[in-house]
């Protein structure tokens, strides 16, 4: 969901909702990426930018955690390839909890 909020009528930027990755309650979870700059870009974002900001590590994914998962669009709760054989446990109720919500389990 992206929307133009006006901080100026000379100024425009571009708000965009995004979801917590998955990951971030994940018992494999090594580490998160720094955004550094990133978190300062002001301009529009584009599927390109979006898709080559860093990520995170973890055990299934060493190298980095592939977009789709750390953006919520594919549920690592069951395999997928070169994961390792590796796939998301949840840190508590609460992270389980919030999974459910995201996958919209039933």
């Amino acid at each position: 969901m992206t929307s133009k909020l006006a901080i100026s009528p000379l100024r425009p930027i571009v708000h965009t909702l995004r979801l917590a990755p998955i990951c971030l309650g994940c018992k494999h979870l090594r580490a998160q990426a720094d955004l550094g700059d990133a978190t300062a870009y002001q301009g529009e974002e584009t599927e390109e930018l979006a898709d080559s900001l860093p990520t995170g590590t973890c055990d299934a994914f060493p190298e980095g955690i592939p977009i789709p998962i750390w953006r919520s669009v594919l549920d690592h709760r069951t395999a997928v390839r070169g994961d390792h054989d590796i796939t998301f446990e949840a840190t508590d109720d609460r992270a389980t909890r919030y999974a459910a919500l995201l996958f919209r389990d039933r």
